[in-house]
């Protein structure tokens, strides 16, 4: 039996694109949105291919750590996070000229 080591995505590749590119070459898709979790991540992910598009959302202030962040599960923190999430996604989505699939986007 193979010996199989598992990484918390944190500290690995939390977020892999390889597999992804793999179903690209199929010509599944040509656009991958990539939704980082840190206000200032530490690397940005690329793609090898130019055809293959990637939309980055990164959110526009820091989310918090562990105990604010993570496992903070009071109502207010959450109605926030989906607050901004959806703010930045619209404005990622307008600034990248990306049109909505209804107009309840920019409301």
């Amino acid at each position: 039996m193979e010996k199989v080591s598992d990484i918390y995505g944190k500290i690995a590749d939390n977020t892999p694109l390889v597999p992804l590119t793999n179903l690209y070459s199929s010509g599944e898709f040509n656009q991958i949105f990539v939704v980082y979790l840190d206000h200032t991540p530490s690397k940005y992910l690329s793609s090898e291919n130019p055809e293959l598009q990637l939309l980055e959302i990164i959110p526009s202030e820091e989310l918090g750590g562990l105990f604010e962040g993570t496992t903070n599960f009071k109502r207010s923190k959450i109605e926030h996070l989906i607050r901004l999430g959806y703010k930045d996604t619209v404005k990622i989505m307008k600034d990248n000229k990306r049109y909505p699939v209804s107009s309840y986007w920019f409301e």
